[in-house]
């Protein structure tokens, strides 16, 4: 390549650049997303009430001994799941985005209803399902023994169960908010550094996550059931991607900064329509691109374990047994996860998070209805399942007699 066509080629990106240091409302692109963040949260919080149902009904056909299709299939459940807790993610993206401001109350809400998740697991769990079944058992230590023996060979759950989206929302943002809030008080000059290692934070939770679904998967240790709860639920994958986010929120602000831009231009720019744009055209690339390293991470995982376990790759008999097992063992580290979301591009660049909003009642209904409807599900679900029990139980004490 030429050298006149290198510098074309940088005076091009060099343009680019200061067009977009420049936008103002008068030159601003007139494209804006028909989806804002509230249609994000109603479709993300249906998606996660979907993915609780659906792991109620493997749990109650495990505990029955059956099998049969759940809904729209494993493939078509996967894909739902995977979408719920994203596009949540994303739309908390876009309140922080128009309002900096917003970090406490969301840090307060996901962390108040993560907190509140698991004292409603703990008082279903050990006051309500452990009591009914003691009554068969003969103790509530007996029952906790039996189910946590359940979880730990079933297949399905690989050792471990995780449902509570709420904390991984609030880690996230938690990274966000040391990453790029500023405070006003405490924490000023060189010590604006000790704030920003705080981030580091919800890394090591999340790395203590995934090394204990490991030891599970590999039934290295067997989880107690009381710690369900305060397991992260998404790949740390997942994770990295968000974090890309923030780091790319952030770096668009310093770029503003060093440009000789001030803070108020930088937070005019964010409610521009091509800022908006641009922020939907990265999702839509890390959604690639994160989907890609996912399927090779998944391959590599697979392939590792099953040699570990001294399988020879190329006899086709061998490799279809360890394949299962491979398989959940990737799962384990989070490697599968992620591929579909490829399919929610199309969703993503119709989604603007400067699109107005008329009323605020709904940023309240839709999670109130997002939780009572999970808690109804959990409800139901954990009704049937202590009911499917019981008739077992029945059922063998009349055989016995």
């Amino acid at each position: 390549m030429s050298d006149n066509k290198k510098k074309t080629r940088k005076e091009r990106k060099e343009q680019k650049k200061n067009r977009i240091l420049n936008v103002t409302p008068e030159n601003d692109i007139k494209y804006l997303g028909p989806l804002n963040y509230r249609w994000l949260k109603l479709i993300g919080w249906a998606c996660i009430a979907f993915a609780q149902f659906v792991h109620l009904m493997a749990l109650k056909q495990q505990v029955a001994g059956t099998e049969g299709r759940i809904v729209l299939g494993e493939i078509g459940n996967d894909f739902i799941a995977s979408l719920g807790l994203p596009l949540i993610l994303i739309a908390n993206f876009a309140i922080i985005l128009n309002g900096r401001d917003r970090y406490n109350s969301l840090l307060i809400l996901n962390g108040g209803v993560a907190a509140f998740y698991a004292f409603m697991f703990w008082l279903l769990y050990h006051r309500y399902t452990l009591g009914l079944l003691a009554t068969f058992q003969g103790s509530k230590a007996e029952a906790a023994a039996e189910l946590k023996k359940l979880i730990a060979s079933d297949p399905e759950f690989n050792g471990y169960m995780t449902f509570n989206v709420f904390l991984d929302m609030f880690l996230l943002i938690l990274f966000m908010y040391f990453l790029n809030y500023t405070p006003k008080k405490k924490f000023q000059g060189e010590k604006l550094k000790i704030f920003r290692l705080f981030a580091l934070l919800p890394i090591l939770y999340e790395a203590i996550c995934i090394l204990l679904r490991l030891l599970a998967t590999g039934q290295k240790v067997v989880l107690p059931i009381s710690i369900y709860p305060f397991l992260t639920t998404k790949p740390p994958l997942a994770f990295v991607m968000f974090i890309c986010i923030a780091f790319y929120v952030r770096g668009m602000e310093k770029r503003f900064i060093m440009n000789g831009k001030t803070h108020e231009e930088y937070k005019a720019f964010a409610k521009t329509n091509t800022n908006s744009f641009m922020f939907s055209k990265k999702l839509a690339k890390l959604l690639a691109l994160f989907a890609v390293i996912d399927f090779i991470m998944l391959i590599v995982i697979m392939i590792t374990h099953m040699v570990s376990l001294g399988i020879n790759l190329s006899d086709d008999a061998e490799v279809a047994v360890g394949t299962l097992a491979s398989i959940k063992w990737a799962q384990a580290w989070g490697a599968g996860d992620m591929i579909m979301m490829v399919l929610a591009i199309p969703l993503v660049l119709l989604f603007s998070y400067t699109r107005p909003r008329k009323l605020k009642i709904p940023d309240i209904l839709i999670p109130v209805a997002g939780v009572i409807s999970i808690l109804f599900i959990y409800l139901e679900g954990i009704y049937q399942i202590i009911q499917t029990l019981l008739d077992k139980g029945l059922s063998a004490m009349m055989e016995m007699g």
